[in-house]
Protein backbone atom coordinates (compact mmCIF):
# COMPACT_ATOMS: atom_id res chain seq x y z
CA UNK A 1 0.00 0.00 0.00
CA UNK A 2 0.90 3.61 -0.23
CA UNK A 3 4.23 4.85 -1.68
CA UNK A 4 6.08 1.25 -1.74
CA UNK A 5 2.89 -0.99 -3.30
CA UNK A 6 3.28 1.82 -5.73
CA UNK A 7 6.76 0.83 -6.73
CA UNK A 8 6.51 -2.38 -6.53
CA UNK A 9 3.21 -2.43 -8.81
CA UNK A 10 5.49 -0.70 -11.24
CA UNK A 11 8.31 -2.80 -11.06
CA UNK A 12 6.08 -5.98 -11.86
CA UNK A 13 4.43 -4.00 -14.68
CA UNK A 14 7.53 -2.28 -16.12
CA UNK A 15 10.00 -4.41 -15.78
CA UNK A 16 8.69 -8.06 -15.90
CA UNK A 17 5.57 -6.92 -17.89
CA UNK A 18 3.12 -8.82 -16.45
CA UNK A 19 0.19 -7.15 -14.64
CA UNK A 20 0.11 -7.14 -10.81
CA UNK A 21 -3.41 -8.83 -10.71
CA UNK A 22 -1.53 -11.85 -12.31
CA UNK A 23 1.23 -12.05 -9.21
CA UNK A 24 0.12 -13.66 -6.13
CA UNK A 25 0.85 -11.87 -2.92
CA UNK A 26 0.94 -12.82 0.79
CA UNK A 27 3.06 -11.71 4.10
CA UNK A 28 5.07 -13.21 6.65
CA UNK A 29 2.48 -11.76 9.23
CA UNK A 30 -0.91 -13.44 8.92
CA UNK A 31 -2.32 -12.80 12.39
CA UNK A 32 -1.20 -10.41 15.36
CA UNK A 33 -2.50 -8.91 18.04
CA UNK A 34 -3.54 -5.06 18.96
CA UNK A 35 -0.10 -4.55 20.56
CA UNK A 36 2.80 -4.17 18.88
CA UNK A 37 4.12 -6.50 16.17
CA UNK A 38 6.69 -8.29 17.02
CA UNK A 39 8.54 -11.50 15.82
CA UNK A 40 6.18 -13.82 18.08
CA UNK A 41 3.33 -12.88 15.51
CA UNK A 42 4.91 -14.79 12.43
CA UNK A 43 5.73 -17.26 14.26
CA UNK A 44 2.45 -17.68 15.98
CA UNK A 45 0.66 -17.87 12.23
CA UNK A 46 3.65 -19.68 10.61
CA UNK A 47 2.13 -22.77 9.71
CA UNK A 48 -0.51 -20.92 7.95
CA UNK A 49 1.97 -19.52 5.86
CA UNK A 50 3.82 -22.73 5.14
CA UNK A 51 0.70 -24.55 4.18
CA UNK A 52 -0.55 -21.80 1.66
CA UNK A 53 2.68 -22.12 -0.03
CA UNK A 54 2.10 -25.89 0.01
CA UNK A 55 -1.10 -25.79 -1.81
CA UNK A 56 -0.34 -22.56 -4.26
CA UNK A 57 2.98 -24.66 -5.25
CA UNK A 58 4.45 -21.62 -6.27
CA UNK A 59 6.77 -21.90 -9.44
CA UNK A 60 9.09 -18.74 -7.84
CA UNK A 61 8.90 -17.18 -5.05
CA UNK A 62 10.11 -13.41 -4.64
CA UNK A 63 11.35 -12.42 -0.81
CA UNK A 64 11.57 -8.66 -0.28
CA UNK A 65 13.75 -7.68 2.11
CA UNK A 66 15.86 -8.98 4.33
CA UNK A 67 13.98 -9.28 7.23
CA UNK A 68 11.61 -11.67 5.41
CA UNK A 69 14.57 -13.81 3.98
CA UNK A 70 15.95 -14.35 7.18
CA UNK A 71 12.78 -15.48 8.94
CA UNK A 72 11.74 -17.41 5.86
CA UNK A 73 14.95 -19.40 5.46
CA UNK A 74 16.27 -19.44 9.07
CA UNK A 75 19.81 -17.76 7.56
CA UNK A 76 21.40 -14.53 9.19
CA UNK A 77 23.64 -14.33 6.19
CA UNK A 78 24.76 -10.88 4.53
CA UNK A 79 21.43 -9.95 2.62
CA UNK A 80 23.89 -8.06 0.29
CA UNK A 81 25.60 -11.28 -0.52
CA UNK A 82 22.72 -13.59 -1.44
CA UNK A 83 20.04 -10.61 -2.97
CA UNK A 84 19.75 -11.29 -6.28
CA UNK A 85 20.44 -14.57 -6.06
CA UNK A 86 18.26 -18.27 -7.11
CA UNK A 87 18.61 -20.13 -4.24
CA UNK A 88 16.24 -22.83 -3.80
CA UNK A 89 13.63 -23.96 -1.25
CA UNK A 90 11.92 -26.42 -0.21
CA UNK A 91 12.29 -27.39 -4.18
CA UNK A 92 11.00 -23.79 -5.12
CA UNK A 93 13.33 -21.03 -6.82
CA UNK A 94 13.73 -18.23 -4.39
CA UNK A 95 15.21 -14.77 -5.60
CA UNK A 96 15.64 -12.04 -2.92
CA UNK A 97 15.55 -8.57 -3.33
CA UNK A 98 14.59 -4.97 -1.24
CA UNK A 99 11.84 -4.30 -0.21
CA UNK A 100 9.89 -1.39 -1.98
CA UNK A 101 10.59 0.73 1.43
CA UNK A 102 14.12 -0.22 1.50
CA UNK A 103 14.43 1.29 -1.77
CA UNK A 104 11.91 4.45 -1.57
CA UNK A 105 14.43 5.19 1.72
CA UNK A 106 17.66 4.25 -0.21
CA UNK A 107 16.85 5.11 -4.07
CA UNK A 108 20.81 4.43 -4.69
CA UNK A 109 19.65 0.83 -4.82
CA UNK A 110 16.99 0.69 -7.10
CA UNK A 111 19.47 -0.34 -9.82
CA UNK A 112 20.23 -3.27 -8.10
CA UNK A 113 16.64 -4.04 -7.59
CA UNK A 114 15.78 -3.13 -11.42
CA UNK A 115 18.76 -5.98 -12.40
CA UNK A 116 17.59 -8.53 -9.72
CA UNK A 117 13.63 -7.83 -11.52
CA UNK A 118 15.43 -8.70 -14.92
CA UNK A 119 16.65 -12.02 -13.54
CA UNK A 120 12.99 -13.21 -11.83
CA UNK A 121 11.86 -12.13 -15.53
CA UNK A 122 14.41 -14.40 -16.84
CA UNK A 123 13.53 -17.47 -14.26
CA UNK A 124 9.98 -16.66 -15.40
CA UNK A 125 10.30 -17.52 -18.61
CA UNK A 126 12.32 -20.70 -17.82
CA UNK A 127 9.70 -21.83 -15.99
CA UNK A 128 6.76 -21.33 -18.96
Amino acid sequence: SGKSGELLSKMIENVLDIKKEDVYFTTLVKCKSLNNLNKSHIESCSDYLFKQLELIKPKLIVILGEKTYSYLLKDNKNFLQIRGQEISFNNTKLLATFSPSFLLRNPSSKKDAYYDMLKIKNIMETLN
